[in-house]
């Protein structure tokens, strides 16, 4: 089966049993979260996930702005953050607080030095 999963899921974890008692599960035993646009467009029939070794999720992350103070410590100048008022991705209207890493950084901006350079390489 498949679902979708809550916008302001905060842990997701998985149990697989059987709903008839003594029923092994062996046919049914694995679980993943799949971004749903690639699912859509790349798979035919679900269980071709059961083949793959990975597959892409993305993560959106939105901080109230309540907590911007303590995310500011961690904010460097290899990253940006800003507040947005409007619709939250929990569909409720608030101040959320976004950072992301400046260009030729990646990484997690939410983390001390989670923003690191990119090598660049010439020949």
């Amino acid at each position: 089966c498949k679902t979708t999963i809550a916008s302001d899921l905060d842990v997701f974890t998985t149990r697989i049993q059987s709903t008839i008692p003594f029923k092994r599960t062996e046919d049914c035993n694995y679980a993943s979260l799949v971004d749903q646009k690639w699912f859509e467009e790349n798979l035919t029939n679900h269980f071709e996930v059961r083949k793959m070794s990975q597959v892409p999720v993305v993560l959106n992350w939105e901080i109230n702005a309540n907590l911007s103070s303590l995310v500011m410590e961690t904010n460097s100048s290899h990253s940006t953050c800003r507040f947005a008022n409007g619709s939250s991705l929990l569909g409720n209207m608030s101040t959320t607080f976004t950072c992301t890493c400046n260009s030729s950084f990646e990484g997690n901006p939410y983390l001390v030095d989670g923003c690191q350079g990119t090598l660049l390489a010439f020949y």
